[in-house]
């Protein structure tokens, strides 16, 4: 039977069979802090009798309230609103079952919460711990699609917590991403039904994190005292994983952008919802020189011209994935796995 004692925090962790959870939750029971608080991991789709036993060995250990649950729908998204909703702390931290958390991190949660009690969401820092030796090209893009947070502090901050809520190039991740119940509830949960839940796009965080900017400043914290390490394993590093991983994100951003209508007045009209969305998607990523501006910022970064063709070459591979994806979908197909396709030029951009 479930206790009714109030947490001051509540972990969530969705997981399917992950092989690093025991670090996670080992980090989790090694936190220096005098609050109370519980872990509810939340195994989505396939139920795996290890991950049921590893959580009851941990939670017999005591100090630490940890406990499993089934759902049967998969998805990450699923198992976050199902552990949100039973969370019996007003303050919901979500990540994922291969990060390491700092050992302050439960108290770096809560106090941030405490200092900004209108804040709908705050996030923090998320390092990336390489198991093996990372490729020297691995900057930028590639960082980011690890799931790698840091960003800097803005002219105006007086603290090591920055509103993001209203500048659009930054981002908090599901990873290392806490908010409080009430907000949970106000925004209407996680949406599970965005993309098929796959190993490479588990759900998309984005429509959840835009109810949150729609609250208003602050709707959106970075707090870098919220700190988390992200494991990753020799086969995440491999150059046909990010293509793979950039053929999901093309997925997920078509329905995004399809669910968040942001290409309803597009001038002069165009014949199709279609139309207008692969035309937006084009001029986004030609009108503002985003991979012009990726480039750049890998020369700065490597000073190595060897290692930074090796970086160009990547780049240019996985947005053609993209691209090929993303033309797929529009037009009703399964994302390709092949070369690039001619009929990706079939649709002329107007500029």
């Amino acid at each position: 039977m479930e206790s009714e004692r109030v947490m001051a925090v509540t972990v969530v962790i969705p997981t399917v069979r992950q092989r690093f959870l025991a670090d996670a939750l080992d980090s989790l029971a090694r936190q220096r802090t005098a609050q109370p608080f519980e872990v509810l991991v939340v195994e989505n789709g396939v139920r795996s009798a290890a991950s049921e036993s590893l959580v009851a060995e941990h939670a017999h250990r005591g100090g630490v309230e940890m406990r499993y649950h089934f759902v049967k729908k998969a998805g990450a998204n699923a198992a976050r609103n199902f552990g949100s909703a039973k969370a019996r702390s007003p303050i919901v931290a979500v990540v994922d079952d291969d990060c390491i958390m700092d050992a302050d991190w439960i108290d770096a949660v809560r106090r941030a919460h405490d200092e900004f009690p209108a804040a709908a969401c705050i996030g923090g820092t998320v390092e990336l711990a390489f198991l093996v030796e990372p490729p020297t090209w691995l900057v930028g893009p590639f960082r980011r699609t690890l799931a790698a947070v840091d960003w800097p502090p803005e002219a105006g901050d007086t603290g090591p917590t920055t509103d993001i809520t209203r500048i659009n190039d930054r981002y908090l991740v599901s990873a290392n991403l806490s908010y409080r119940k009430s907000v949970f509830e106000q925004i209407g949960g996680f949406c599970e039904d965005l993309v098929q839940p796959t190993q490479l796009s588990r759900n998309d965080e984005a429509l959840f994190l835009d109810g949150a900017r729609r609250l208003g400043s602050p709707g959106l914290l970075f707090d870098r005292r919220i700190r988390v390490r992200h494991q990753i394993p020799a086969e995440r590093l491999e150059p046909d994983y990010f293509e793979r991983k950039f053929r999901a994100l093309a997925i997920s951003t078509f329905e995004y952008h399809k669910r968040a209508r942001l290409y309803a007045d597009v001038i002069p009209p165009f014949t199709s919802d279609a139309e207008a969305l692969y035309n937006t998607m084009l001029q986004h990523e030609m009108a503002t020189g985003v991979i012009e501006r990726e480039i750049a910022a890998a020369r700065a970064t490597l000073n190595d011209e060897a290692v930074t063709r090796q970086f160009i070459c990547q780049l240019l591979r996985c947005k053609v994935a993209w691209f090929e994806a993303l033309h797929d979908r529009i037009r009703g197909g399964a994302p390709s796995r092949g070369a690039a396709h001619s009929s990706i030029n079939r649709v002329q951009p107007r500029l």
